[in-house]
C-alpha cells in the first residue's frame, strides 16, 4: 500500500487521518484562490467527475452512493458483503445465519445494509451457495426472511440450479394459497420465526428433482422446496439460475462496469478421476462432492478494477471424514477469469473463509491478487483460516485484510490488516485507484 500513513481503523472516511486533512487544507486554499481570482474551481481540476458526484439519481429511483464500493460486513464464522456502485446499483451476496431457526443474521445484515444504502432496495441478491452460513435457513432466516418479512426488497434474486420441487405442481393446483414452508410451521404457538401464510406440503428430498448436487443438507431441501415454488411469489417471480460466463444477467447500468459469472454448479470442473464432472446429480456417490463445489464465482469490474468472489468454492482434491470430497473447481474459474483479465484481479474475497483446501498456489499464480478479503469468525469452531493459507497468501504477495482476528494461534505476517468491524473496499475514480480501509492501490490496468 502507499499514499496513507494511517492504518489499522474501521472507518468509512479518512477525514481523522492528518494526512487527508493536509490534503482537504491544501485543496479549500486552492479554491478559495481561484474564486478571489473570479473563477469557480473547475479550471484547476476540482471539478468532480460524474461517478464522484454523490447527489445524482440513481436507479429504480435510489440515491446514487457517487463511487464504487465493497462492503465485506462483519458476520462472525460466515460471509455476506454488499457492492455498490456509483449509480446506487447493489448486490448483496450471502446472509450468514449462524442457527438454523434463527433470523438474526438477516436482521444484522438488513440493518447493514440500510444503513449504508439509505434504503431497503438491492437490485439482486445472491447466495453463492446452500449452507447455513451463506443463506440461511428457508422458514426461518437468511434470504428467506429478507425476502418473506421484507426486511429488504431485490429486485432479482441470482441462484445456483440445484434442482426443482416437483410439489410445486402440486400445491399449484390446489385451492390453498401456497404449498411450502418450514417443515414445524403447524407446531401448535409456534408464531415467532415460521410464516403462517403456507398451508403445509411435503418437502424432502425426494420430491425434488435434482440438477447438480453432490451433498445433501435441510438447508438445501428446504431452499428448493421454498424458491421453486410458483406459490412463493415474493422469491419465484425474481428469482433466476445464474449462467455460466453470463455478463448480462447482473448487469449494473455503469459506464465502464461489467459483472461476470465465472463458476456456477461446478461446470467445467472434473472429479479426481479426471474424467467425471462435479455437475450433475451426485447424490447416490459413495462420496459425493462438496456443497461447496457449486458456488457462484462472480468476476466484478469497475473501471479498471477487477475484483472476484466465489464464496466456498474448493480448489484442491481430497475426502473429508465427514464422507464427501473436495474438488478443484477453482482452477477452471481461474481460466474463465483470465480469458477475461489477462492482467488477473485486484482484489480476490478468499474462497471458504480460508480453509486449506481453497486458494490453491496455482490459482493465487494465475490470478496474483493485490489484497485478498477474509470472512472469517473469531475464535471459529473450523479454525478458519488455515496457517497453509495465510502462508499462500503471503507467498503470492497479496496483503489480507479481516473483519476480525479469526484462529487465535496463526502466524498472521506484517500484510495482516484487522477492522475490528466491517472492511470497506472504495474508488473515487472509475477503478484507477482504490481504497481498503485507509490503504492506497493502483489498479494493474492502470499501470498495464
Amino acid at each position: 500500500p502507499f499514499g496513507s500513513s494511517c492504518h489499522f481503523v474501521n472507518r468509512a472516511d479518512d477525514s481523522w487521518c492528518p494526512a487527508a486533512n493536509s490534503r482537504m487544507s491544501l485543496q479549500l486554499l486552492v479554491l478559495l484562490l481561484a474564486i478571489a481570482l473570479g473563477g469557480d474551481g473547475r479550471s484547476i481540476g476540482l471539478n468532480p467527475t460524474s461517478d464522484e458526484v454523490i447527489s445524482v439519481a440513481g436507479v429504480n429511483g435510489t440515491k446514487a452512493s457517487g463511487h464504487f464500493s465493497v462492503h465485506m460486513l462483519q458476520v462472525g464464522q460466515g460471509d455476506s458483503q454488499l457492492i455498490v456502485f456509483p449509480s446506487g446499483y447493489s448486490i448483496l451476496i450471502d446472509v450468514s445465519e449462524k442457527s438454523w431457526n434463527s433470523c438474526a443474521g438477516a436482521e444484522l445484515v438488513a440493518a447493514k445494509v440500510v444503513k449504508i444504502l439509505g434504503h431497503k432496495h438491492v437490485d439482486v441478491g445472491s447466495p453463492s451457495h446452500w449452507h447455513l452460513d451463506h443463506l440461511g435457513y428457508a422458514g426461518y432466516g437468511g434470504f428467506w426472511c429478507l425476502i418473506e418479512r421484507d426486511l429488504l426488497k431485490f429486485g432479482k434474486i441470482v441462484d445456483r440450479d440445484g434442482g426443482v420441487w416437483r410439489g410445486a405442481a402440486a400445491s399449484n393446483a390446489s385451492t390453498s394459497a401456497a404449498g411450502w414452508h418450514s417443515p414445524d410451521a403447524t407446531t401448535a404457538g409456534n408464531t415467532s420465526d415460521v410464516s403462517p401464510e403456507y398451508p403445509f406440503s411435503e418437502c424432502s428430498e425426494e420430491t425434488i428433482d435434482w440438477h447438480n448436487v453432490g451433498t445433501m443438507s435441510g438447508t438445501a431441501v428446504n431452499w428448493v422446496c421454498y424458491a421453486t415454488d410458483p406459490n412463493n411469489h415474493k422469491i419465484y417471480n425474481i428469482r433466476e439460475v445464474a449462467k455460466l460466463h453470463s455478463s448480462t444477467q447482473i448487469k449494473p447500468p455503469d459506464n465502464n462496469a461489467r459483472v461476470t459469472v465465472v463458476a456456477v454448479d461446478g461446470h467445467g470442473a472434473y472429479l479426481k478421476d479426471g474424467h467425471t464432472l462435479v455437475s450433475g446429480d451426485h447424490r447416490n456417490d459413495k462420496l459425493p462432492p462438496s456443497e461447496n463445489d457449486y458456488c457462484i464465482g462472480l468476476l466484478i469490474e469497475f473501471g479498471n478494477f477487477v475484483y472476484l468472489t466465489a464464496g466456498d468454492l474448493d480448489g484442491s482434491y481430497g475426502e473429508s471424514s465427514w464422507g464427501y470430497t473436495y474438488n478443484d473447481v477453482e482452477t477452471p474459474m481461474a481460466e474463465v477469469a483470465k480469458k477475461i483479465e489477462a492482467n488477473g484481479i485486484d482484489v480476490l474475497h478468499v474462497n471458504h473463509h480460508g480453509s486449506s483446501h481453497s486458494s490453491n498456489a496455482g490459482f493465487l499464480a494465475t490470478l496474483a491478487p493485490r489484497a485478498a478479503l477474509i470472512s472469517c469468525g473469531f475464535n471459529n469452531t473450523h479454525d478458519h483460516p488455515a496457517q497453509e493459507t495465510i502462508d499462500r497468501l503471503e507467498q503470492a504477495e497479496s496483503d489480507t485484510y479481516y473483519c476480525q482476528v479469526c484462529a487465535l494461534d496463526r502466524r498472521y505476517g506484517d500484510a495482516a490488516h484487522f477492522a475490528d468491524g466491517d472492511v470497506e473496499l472504495s474508488s473515487h475514480d472509475q477503478g484507477n485507484t482504490y481504497r481498503i480501509q485507509n490503504n492506497l492501490y493502483t489498479s494493474k490496468r492502470s499501470v498495464a
